[in-house]
């Protein structure tokens, strides 16, 4: 007998590639959480969540692109649905892209370097409700004098 799905996370990837990897990586624990997993690029994502559809959470996977770009999709994503629990995924472990992340509105950070049990985990609490970044983000921020982090900012749109 199946289990029904409680919640739906929406996997957001542009890489088709690394979007499978991560989707089958994250399977066993989709189904141990009774998650139903969907697998889109973000076009296919923005699609989606304009239409309404469910969606309980929001991982986007980065790798290491530009922070301009990875802002304004992670602002574009938490526009589109601020109710879902947003998630980030990425190569960048510097201490000023995780803070410039929060600002954006993520509930979570991990970096493809931490362990693969402690990253499920952290994604089921994210999932939960509660939030998960690096600590060494915030100890670097605290401990050094940083500069600002990056920070996207859509155009001001003149009305016409």
């Amino acid at each position: 007998m199946s289990v029904p799905f409680q919640k739906t996370v929406f996997l957001v990837d542009a890489m088709a590639f690394r979007r499978a990897r991560t989707e089958s990586f994250l399977n066993p624990w989709a189904r141990d959480e009774s998650v139903e997993l969907i697998s889109l690029d973000p076009a296919e994502a923005h699609t989606r969540l304009v239409e309404r559809a469910v969606c309980d959470m929001l991982i986007y996977s980065v790798g290491a692109p530009s922070p301009h770009e990875v802002f304004a999709e992670i602002q574009v994503l938490h526009t589109l649905r601020r109710d879902a629990a947003l998630a980030i995924v990425s190569d960048d472990e510097n201490p000023a892209t995780v803070l410039a992340a929060i600002r954006c509105g993520a509930r979570g950070y991990f970096t493809n370097s931490m362990p693969p049990d402690l990253a499920l985990q952290a994604l089921a609490f994210v999932l939960h409700g509660g939030t998960y970044f690096p600590p060494t983000a915030f100890l670097a921020s605290q401990t050094f004098s940083m500069p600002a982090p990056i920070e996207y900012r859509q155009p001001e749109l003149s009305q016409e």
